[in-house]
């Protein structure tokens, strides 16, 4: 499977995203690639990151704080948060005492954050089409923050097994608009059938 993070990113760089494989992982889209390589997306989450501490504030200079649950950074040390943060040219990136975790970085490595994050994340959208777990979805299409997925089926109804992708998509949504610093985003999920008929819609408050 291509790697999605492959470029524009110097060799360096490349090799804290593979760190991961050694527990080492610390931005979102880097624990985004390792479950890409590893075919793991598509395992069922029974817990959601909590938003609440989510916060994006604009900085002088072209810069922005960004700040994100510490579930995102995986278990993420002061020493080995800065560390990254030098490799990957952010100003910094700094564990917060209720285990929260903010990055200070330009606007332009945001975007870039977010566009290998986005790539990540459709890639294991279409991993899940025709999966052993989602074997009646035929396409999975989603708006550019993933606030709404159509799911498109080749069965008559929406049966449990794949109805759970539902499952899937909001942990994504929610890692997402967590980068994207947009907490209170809301999330709505259509599948239709054979048919082209609306047979189930949820929201973020379903889950």
């Amino acid at each position: 499977m291509t790697n999605p993070f492959k470029r524009p990113f110097s060799p360096t760089v490349k090799l804290i995203f593979f760190s991961v494989l050694l527990g080492l992982s610390l931005i979102a889209y880097v624990i985004v690639n390792n479950k890409i390589e590893n075919g793991k997306m598509a395992e069922p989450v029974s817990e959601f990151v909590d938003l609440s501490c989510c916060d994006l504030t604009e900085l002088e200079g072209d810069k922005i704080s960004l700040t994100v649950p510490g579930e995102y950074a995986a278990n993420a040390t002061e020493e080995s948060l800065a560390k990254t943060a030098s490799d990957l040219g952010y100003e910094s990136i700094t564990l917060n005492d209720n285990g929260s975790v903010t990055y200070v970085m330009t606007k332009d490595q945001h975007r870039e954050m977010l566009d290998n994050l986005k790539s990540g994340i459709n890639q294991t959208f279409d991993k899940m089409i025709g999966s052993a777990d989602y074997n009646k979805i035929t396409s999975i299409e989603a708006n550019d923050d993933f606030t709404y997925i159509k799911v498109n089926l080749s069965s008559k109804n929406a049966d449990y097994k794949n109805s759970m992708s539902m499952i899937q998509f909001k942990t994504y949504f929610l890692l997402y608009n967590a980068f994207n610093g947009t907490p209170d985003a809301k999330l709505t999920v259509e599948y239709f059938n054979k048919d082209g008929e609306l047979v189930l819609k949820m929201g973020s408050d379903d889950l």
